[in-house]
């Protein structure tokens, strides 16, 4: 069953605020629907005169008074409706209007279809007649803070107000999109293994470092073994008990063929790497003096000589 707009239950705009009259354009648009809308549009003159009195309040009554109109042009709805335009309404300044236009930019944070409009809404005040347009192309154009589209677009010696709003919008969404994407993709690398460490490429170790190098790893495998045995005897492996009854007692050890442990609890095997690093070089003999001292002296022990070999390291220096 069908349902025409006058049975619906429409609401009226809200009274006019006298204080602003700068709002009237906008009310006045608002009660332009309500009348179609409600049927209203379809009523007698003089209905439709009455009807915007009475939503406009109380003072459109006198402001109705001081027009002066005879009762013909009274119950003239159009009539009417000038004459409150021409009331509220004041003159615009077109320079001033048109230099508003001319400097509307996009705002940071401001989405494309927002920037439009606010340049549709300056624009009306401007009179710019056939070029308006024209001019919000190129406003468009030149105002929106991507400027390699911009570039773009001043290129395009076919374009259009239809053309440049499309492909502005379209840039738009496909920015969103990509950054979207990226946040995605870094939320997917980020989630990969978050608890696995990171591994960095090792720096070859100095020759001065390496004697250092070598003691921490045998201090580290120490701590590694007795880590491993907590709890445990450190002699056989099993579970702690007194040295007295450990099976490994008296045991030879497989790794350092000592007595009293089993091999795969001896430290030794973890000392494998605290050899040092050996030294391949020349050993020169510089100067030797000709005459040959014996570094000796004889000593008299119970009433007896007896010669001695004085320790006075060696009889040669050695210089690396």
């Amino acid at each position: 069953m069908e349902v025409s707009m006058a049975a619906l239950h429409i609401n009226p705009p809200e009274n006019f605020t006298f204080s602003t009259p700068c709002n009237w354009s906008k009310w006045k648009m608002r009660f332009e629907r309500y009348r179609i809308a409600s049927g209203l549009s379809t009523k007698t003159g003089n209905e439709q005169v009455n009807s915007l009195l009475y939503i406009m309040g109380e003072q459109a009554e006198d402001i109705f008074s001081s027009f002066g109109l005879s009762e013909t042009e009274q119950d003239d709805f159009d009539i009417v409706l000038k004459k409150f335009n021409d009331h509220f309404v004041v003159k615009k300044n077109t320079i001033f209007e048109r230099a508003q236009f001319n400097k509307r930019v996009q705002l940071d944070g401001e989405s494309v279809n927002t920037f439009i409009t606010a340049l549709y809404t300056l624009s009306e005040h401007c009179e710019y007649g056939v070029l308006h347009d024209e001019l919000i192309r190129d406003r468009i154009v030149v105002g929106i803070r991507d400027k390699n589209l911009s570039e773009k677009l001043q290129l395009d010696a076919d374009l259009t107000l239809t053309k440049v709003i499309e492909r502005v919008r379209l840039s738009e969404v496909v920015k969103e999109q990509q950054e979207k994407m990226i946040e995605k993709d870094n939320a997917s690398v980020n989630a990969i293994s978050p608890n696995k460490p990171a591994k960095f490429l090792k720096q070859k170790p100095s020759s001065g470092a390496r004697k250092q190098n070598v003691k921490s790893d045998f201090h580290r495998k120490n701590n590694e073994n007795e880590s491993r045995l907590h709890g445990k005897c450190k002699w056989c492996g099993k579970q702690r008990h007194d040295k007295r009854v450990c099976p490994a007692r008296d045991a030879r050890c497989r790794q350092c063929s000592k007595i009293g442990h089993y091999a795969k609890v001896c430290i030794t095997k973890s000392q494998t790497g605290c050899s040092e690093v050996p030294y391949l070089g020349v050993v020169q003999l510089e100067s030797k003096n000709k005459t040959n001292i014996d570094w000796t002296v004889t000593v008299q022990v119970n009433h007896k000589n007896i010669k001695f070999k004085i320790d006075s390291g060696a009889d040669h220096t050695v210089l690396p």
